[in-house]
């Protein structure tokens, strides 16, 4: 039954990336005789990519010790040379003839298209009568899907603050009202997480002053603090599946032995890795039996795990410098501050489930962070 769903859902994942892969060859060629967009970030984040590279390249096709399973290997090397560097490189290639207020449009436009698609797929996802966690369809899993709906709020929270009629406020309300619903039913803990880091990032870098922003953010926990039950309550009527979930997150004795099979166990078995082998790294993910491996789940890791201690400082320089161009970004209030947001969400997802060599989208918005300029600098060139 397994390998059903997995044929399914190749049925639909395989002509989208094939779409993707053919677009991004096309902006490649087409750019063909320009220089590739370079400055300090950029080259860092490249430096990076080129040690992965490497390791990556031992790990699969040099070393004995952990034997690799050759179909396993191939699928890792379809998502990381033609999934997700690819596209990059294509877009560091043309950012110049890129459109990013044209790509919000489409973007938000695409995932406004989806709202009767998913609920076509499954009618349930408007009902709080079911108990189980929702997937949107056979290409979105329900942590994807959950990714999706904060994805949805966080677009249309921009949309709404850059709007300047009132039917076109009520109308992103209601679309940030949508998204969050389907990020509760969607059952999974880790896009609720991710969606209140990135609207927490947002209010704190709106503030002018550090000590400020400390305070709002206090003040927004205490408020938390206070209405946590009336929460909680709505959360459980949306989404039981989720409030339970959140129940044994917060419950240390029942959640130990759900947590300890799996990815507190990841997490162990990496930081041992880290230890093991600090200065080279140890592998690029954690080999397992039958010569099958996983990624962490925590892309920090992963990066100490397979780099060692440089290669672990060097990306947590990209990420510190991804972030710090969001919070410049939202403080501002440029007109590209949804991509700050989008970024927020995904490093923080990825602190809890993906890894960096399979994630085309949090590569391709770092790299879109690193180029464009906040408005301080664009006035000061």
């Amino acid at each position: 039954m397994m390998e059903d769903e997995m044929i399914s859902s190749r049925s639909v994942t395989v002509p989208y990336r094939a779409f993707v892969l053919g677009l991004s060859i096309i902006m490649l060629m087409v750019n063909i005789k320009k220089k590739f967009f370079k400055n300090k970030d950029i080259v860092i984040f490249l430096v990076f990519w080129g040690l992965l590279l490497i390791r990556i390249f031992y790990d699969l096709e040099y070393q004995t010790e952990h034997p690799v399973n050759k179909m396993m290997a191939r699928q890792t090397w379809l998502f990381v040379l033609f999934i997700c560097l690819t596209p990059t490189l294509a877009v560091i290639k043309s950012m110049d003839c890129i459109d990013l207020k044209l790509a919000f449009i489409l973007i938000l436009f695409g995932y406004v298209f989806l709202i009767p698609v998913f609920y076509i797929n499954n009618p349930l996802l408007f009902s709080t009568e079911g108990i189980g966690r929702i997937s949107g369809n056979l290409a979105l899993n329900t942590i994807s899907f959950g990714h999706w709906g904060g994805a949805l709020s966080l677009l249309s929270f921009f949309a709404y603050k850059n709007s300047k009629k009132l039917l076109f406020k009520v109308f992103f309300i209601g679309l940030m009202i949508i998204g969050f619903f389907v990020l509760l039913r969607a059952g999974s803990r880790g896009p609720l997480v991710a969606f209140g880091a990135s609207m927490l990032f947002y209010y704190s870098s709106r503030q002018k002053h550090v000590v400020l922003s400390m305070i709002v953010m206090v003040m927004l926990l205490t408020l938390l603090y206070v209405f946590g039950d009336f929460l909680f309550d709505f959360i459980r009527s949306v989404s039981p599946v989720l409030a339970k979930r959140l129940t044994l997150s917060s419950d240390i004795a029942s959640s130990y032995e759900e947590f300890s099979n799996g990815r507190a166990s990841l997490y162990s078995i990496a930081i041992e890795n880290i230890i093991n082998n600090p200065i080279l790294g140890s592998s690029f993910a954690v080999f397992r039996e039958y010569g099958s491996y996983i990624y962490s789940h925590n892309i920090i890791l992963d990066a100490f795990m397979g780099l060692g201690f440089f290669g672990g400082i060097l990306f947590l320089i990209i990420l510190f410098k991804a972030l710090a161009k969001s919070w410049d970004l939202i403080k501002e209030r440029s007109p590209y501050f949804w991509l700050g947001l989008l970024a927020v969400q995904q490093i923080v997802a990825h602190m809890f489930s993906g890894a960096f060599y399979q994630s085309d989208i949090l590569n391709v918005l770092l790299v879109v962070l690193f180029v464009i300029p906040t408005p301080s600098k664009q006035l000061s060139n």
